[in-house]
C-alpha cells in the first residue's frame, strides 16, 4: 500500500515515512518521465501511482527480478524527534488530531514543557511498538517493519543522512538519466522547524525502542 511503480524506470520504491519522501518521490518522478515535476503536491499526484488500486501492480513487481527496488532509511533518533514534532510539538501533521486522544493518556499536555511530552511521547511509541507491526502508522513504526529487508531483496537502500549522494549512486548503478528535481513550488510536507534535542536518557531510551533499525542499517552508531 505504501509502494509505488514506475514501470517505464522499472522501479519501485518503498516508502518510508520521515525518510526524504517527498524528495525521493521528485527522483522518482524524474526517473519515469524525464522531466522535473511542478505543478500539485507530489504526495497527491497521480503521476505516481500508489494505493489499493495499483496493490496488484506493486505486489507483482515486489516478486520481480526485473524490477529495481529501492528506498531509504533514516537515523533512528532523528527520525523519532521529527515525529515528535510534525505531530506533536507543533502538530503540522494532517493526522496529528487521530492521536492526540490517545497519547494524553500516557500524560501528554498540549502545549506543555517539551521534555516532559517528549517522555509522554517515548512511553506512547512503546506501547504501540508492542501490538502487531502492521497496525501501526509508519510514521512510528520501525523502518525495519517499514521495509522487510529479510523478506524483499532491495537493490538499494539509501540514507537521508546523505539523500543527494546515495540518489547519484542509485542513479549510476541503476543506469539512469539524471535529470535536476528540485522545484520551487514543491516543498517538503514533513518539514518541521521547531528546535528540540532530546537528553541522554531520552536518546538511550529511543535505541532501545529501535534497536532493530540500528543494528540493520546503522550498526556502529
Amino acid at each position: 500500500m505504501h509502494a509505488i511503480y514506475m514501470p517505464k524506470a522499472r522501479l519501485l520504491y518503498v516508502k518510508n515515512p520521515k525518510a526524504a519522501s517527498t524528495t525521493i518521490l521528485r527522483f522518482l518522478y524524474a526517473a519515469e518521465y524525464r522531466r522535473a515535476h511542478s505543478g500539485i503536491d507530489i504526495h497527491e499526484d497521480p503521476a505516481l501511482p500508489h494505493g489499493e488500486p495499483w496493490l496488484s501492480t506493486v505486489v507483482g513487481a515486489l516478486s520481480s527480478r526485473d524490477a529495481r527496488k529501492f528506498s531509504f532509511v533514516r537515523d533512528p533518533v532523528a527520525r523519532c524527534v521529527s515525529g515528535f514534532k510534525d505531530f506533536f510539538l507543533l502538530q503540522t501533521n494532517s493526522e496529528s488530531g487521530r492521536h492526540l486522544p490517545y497519547i494524553t493518556r500516557f500524560g501528554f499536555v498540549p502545549g506543555g514543557d517539551p521534555f516532559t511530552n517528549f517522555d509522554a511521547y517515548l512511553d506512547y511509541l512503546e506501547a504501540m511498538l508492542a501490538v502487531e507491526a502492521w497496525r501501526l502508522d509508519g510514521h512510528f513504526s520501525r523502518q525495519f517493519d517499514n521495509l522487510r529487508p529479510d523478506l524483499i531483496s532491495y537493490d538499494f537502500i539509501g540514507k537521508v543522512e546523505r539523500t543527494e549522494h546515495d540518489l547519484d549512486r542509485l542513479a549510476a548503478q541503476l543506469e539512469l538519466v539524471q535529470i535536476e528535481t528540485d522545484a520551487p513550488d514543491d516543498v517538503a510536507i514533513n518539514r518541521t522547524g521547531a528546535r528540540f534535542t532530546p537528553n541522554a536518557d531520552q536518546i538511550t531510551r529511543i535505541r532501545e525502542l529501535y534497536a532493530i533499525d540500528f543494528e540493520t542499517f546503522y550498526p556502529g552508531c
